[in-house]
């Protein structure tokens, strides 16, 4: 694939996979918080702003089958809710890259 100047590499990356609209599931629940354009938008452990929400979520998990973005509310939240086995089988990486 060779790199447009004019685009960043985010643009010339995703033009070549179409988006696919799939929930938002806050997994402490299974509430569908809102929609977004792809789980190919998204990494593990990334922070995300759900439209109409105060609140900043985390993403714990993707499923690109049904196109589902996992998220808590915050990482603390996700280990007092019991959630912890989730989110370290989930990306163990993740929590190794933030200490």
């Amino acid at each position: 694939m060779a790199m447009n100047s004019n685009k960043s590499a985010d643009e010339t990356f995703f033009q070549y996979i179409p988006d696919k609209r799939g929930p938002f599931v806050y997994i402490e629940n299974n509430e569908i918080l809102g929609w977004h354009r792809g789980v190919h938008h998204w990494t593990i452990g990334q922070g995300c702003r759900i439209g109409g929400m105060k609140q900043k979520f985390y993403v714990i998990d993707r499923d690109p089958i049904t196109q589902t973005i996992y998220v808590v509310g915050s990482l603390t939240g996700a280990i007092n809710s019991g959630n912890i086995d989730s989110v370290l089988i989930y990306d163990t990486s993740f929590w190794q890259g933030s200490r």
